[in-house]
């Protein structure tokens, strides 16, 4: 309260208590003028006088009883404003219960299979689909909802990165074979020829686990940052020259593109690209 409140407050009490006075005082001359009236046996005079002190009196405490009005309603706002905290202290935690089962519901869906396979991107997307609206009710935030979903958006990603991995392998297959070439056949090696044909080894080796490395990274790493993986797949790909890093880049750019949108809006934009995309067993 500030200080012209204050004193706002103080003078209106004075007032307040100035006009009940009066009326307190005229309220008893009345009254007892009424009394010796009717002592007077003056029945006329007696009955205006005492109805005049009760009239005064009781305009006297109209005050007090406002402010036990008050008091009363005041009371039932603060019951009611319990009422509303407890309300919601449970809405916090229905939201927060239907977060952990929404996120529990998702992990165990994204990392146990079944007897007929993994399961199809129309049932994942399904889940997702069912979980949306019940969070939107909530009142989840968007981060909120990425964290939950995450895990089942990932397997998305990663199940539908299987597929240009098979291109990749046709495209480096040529690059395997020039390092096959190039090893040292004739026995007895020189130490050399040794170290050389070790060296081709983990040259073929690492082109051989390169792809199956990136998607280790894109299941390991956060959901947003995907598309970055994807860009450094072929980018940073050993062996391919120039024109095989192309011909990769356009085939990998669809896969790219749908990813950062799922990334960006949390929703699948081409159906039927992640449907044929993703196996189904």
């Amino acid at each position: 309260m500030t200080k012209q409140q204050t004193a706002h407050y103080t003078a209106r009490s004075i007032q307040i208590g100035i006009v009940d006075a009066a009326l307190t005082i005229a309220g008893l001359t009345a009254l007892v003028g009424g009394l010796l009236a009717l002592y007077r046996d003056s029945v006329a005079l007696a009955a205006t006088g005492i109805a005049a002190g009760i009239v005064l009196l009781f305009a006297a405490t109209v005050s007090r009883f406002e402010f036990l009005k008050g008091f009363g309603i005041e009371a039932k706002v603060r019951r009611l404003d319990a009422t509303i905290d407890k309300a919601e202290q449970a809405l916090t935690g229905l939201k927060e219960l239907t977060l952990l089962t929404s996120k529990t519901t998702v992990r165990l869906f994204s990392s146990v299979g079944r007897f007929g396979g993994t399961p199809t991107f129309d049932e994942r997307r399904e889940l997702i689909m069912g979980f949306e609206k019940i969070l939107s009710e909530t009142g989840a935030t968007k981060d909120q909802i990425r964290q939950t979903w995450e895990p089942l958006l990932k397997i998305c990603v990663f199940d539908l990165m299987l597929k240009p991995g098979e291109v990749f392998q046709e495209y480096s297959q040529p690059f395997r074979q020039k390092l096959q070439a190039q090893m040292h056949n004739t026995a007895p090696l020189t130490p050399s020829q040794g170290e050389e044909n070790a060296a081709l080894i983990r040259r073929q080796q690492n082109l051989d686990n390169y792809y199956s490395n990136c998607l280790n990274r894109l299941y390991r790493s956060p959901l947003n940052q995907a598309p970055q993986i994807i860009d450094e797949l072929v980018n940073t790909a050993p062996e391919l020259d120039e024109d095989a890093k192309q011909r990769f880049t356009q085939t990998i750019k669809p896969y790219r593109d749908e990813v950062a949108y799922l990334v960006d809006n949390l929703s699948f934009r081409n159906i039927q690209f992640w449907r044929d995309g993703i196996p189904s067993e």
